[in-house]
């Protein structure tokens, strides 16, 4: 009787788990006017569902210039391609699917939503989010989506982080100017727009810029590296040491940075004085 009591127990448990509602949620930030914001769309508990996936993104057009959107990571992985159009002035539409195959999209980033904020932008705003999504064979399937929101700070001014052994890593906002003490062993996440100068940055660093490292130049003042991507205006300031600190790229294209024999070296280049295309 226990056996057959445990053995219904598990076949709830995995059907609950196999229908479970699969969530598409878009991530917010602060950022400054003016600025070019990106936000991460990211599908979790699919459950290897889902092989198309649709999403209403409201905004107000009053605190934006333009909206667009962009392949992710997981949509590409899946073979998809995207599609978008502006509706009624204010939403977003996207698709993420594909007429040559029928694929399953995994977890993770499926699509970037790309705003350029309008000069006068201030406050905070809301970007409702509702999503569907459906099966190999066309049936629908409901995908639950949120509320993300970008508060607008004031713009042009510097600010200064310090990190510590407790507090060791930093996210650096798209719009935002950032100067950061290290302790050694940081992390800085630096999203797309950003600028970070990096002070006293001694160990074995990890600096992931959401980019990809073919819009960026890169050359040196001394043995201060700084990598620039003038489209987009990201750009990062940072000492090169003796030891190896390691600066990855959108896509998981890693590049470690180092003084070595009396260069300095970015992966198998060595950086001059003179800024050269990555």
């Amino acid at each position: 009787m226990k056996k057959i009591i445990f053995t219904i127990f598990c076949l709830i448990a995995i059907s609950t788990n196999a229908f479970a509602t699969p969530t598409l949620t878009l991530k917010g930030k602060n950022s400054t006017a003016g600025s070019t914001i990106k936000l991460a769309l990211t599908l979790a508990g699919s459950g290897g569902q889902l092989a198309s996936i649709s999403s209403d993104i409201a905004y107000n057009p009053d605190l934006f210039e333009s909206v667009t959107a962009e392949i992710g990571a997981a949509g590409t992985s899946a073979g998809k391609e995207i599609s978008s159009n502006i509706i009624n002035g204010n939403k977003l539409r996207i698709g993420i699917f594909s007429i040559t195959n029928n694929n399953l999209i995994n977890d993770g980033v499926v699509a970037y939503i790309n705003l350029k904020a309008k000069s006068s932008a201030a406050g905070t705003a809301s970007l409702e989010n509702s999503a569907s999504g459906s099966d190999t064979t066309g049936q629908e399937i409901a995908i639950t989506g949120n509320t993300a929101q970008i508060s607008f700070g004031s713009s042009g001014g510097t600010s200064y982080k310090v990190l510590t052994a407790q507090s060791s890593s930093l996210t650096v906002n798209s719009g935002e100017t950032v100067k950061v003490f290290g302790s050694g062993g940081n992390t800085i996440t630096l999203e797309s727009g950003g600028k970070a100068e990096c002070v006293n940055f001694i160990g074995e660093n990890v600096v992931n810029i959401e980019e990809s490292a073919s819009g960026f130049t890169v050359r040196r003042s001394g043995a201060t590296v700084y990598l620039e991507n003038t489209t987009t205006g990201t750009s990062i300031k940072i000492p090169a040491t003796k030891t190896s600190q390691t600066l990855t790229f959108a896509g998981g294209v890693s590049y470690p940075l180092i003084i070595s024999n009396g260069k300095v070296m970015f992966g198998s280049r060595e950086v001059t004085l003179t800024a050269e295309q990555i």
